[in-house]
């Protein structure tokens, strides 16, 4: 003989869910009460007040900016980074200048 009668033991997280009444509680009470009744444990994880993180410091960049400017002489130059722990030479690049219409050798020079 098969009784139709509820049972006290949900059987799957749908019920769960449905088994609690969300107008009564907030909802951080409703989800901490539905994902608790999932997994004991996981509650105590839930009740555990949130640490301040910590900002680590960083380094110094390792790049520096500097002016690519064109050996031609019409005073045209890019700007660009280096990174100094990787390339100690001046660095020198074929790009093209537009005052003379050509690709033309640019060469390292400071940012004043």
């Amino acid at each position: 003989l098969r009784t139709n009668k509820p049972t006290n033991q949900p059987t799957n997280l749908a019920t769960n869910l449905v088994q609690f009444n969300s107008t009564q509680l907030n909802s951080t009470q409703y989800m901490t009460t539905a994902i608790s009744s999932i997994h004991p444990s996981i509650h105590q994880l839930l009740k555990m007040q949130p640490t301040r993180m910590l900002m680590m410091a960083r380094g110094k960049g390792k790049t520096i900016p500097i002016k690519l400017l064109s050996s031609v002489g019409t005073g045209f130059f890019y700007t660009t980074r280096k990174n100094v722990s990787q390339s100690v030479e001046k660095m020198a690049a074929v790009k093209f200048d537009p005052i003379v219409r050509r690709r033309v050798l640019f060469n390292e020079a400071k940012i004043k």
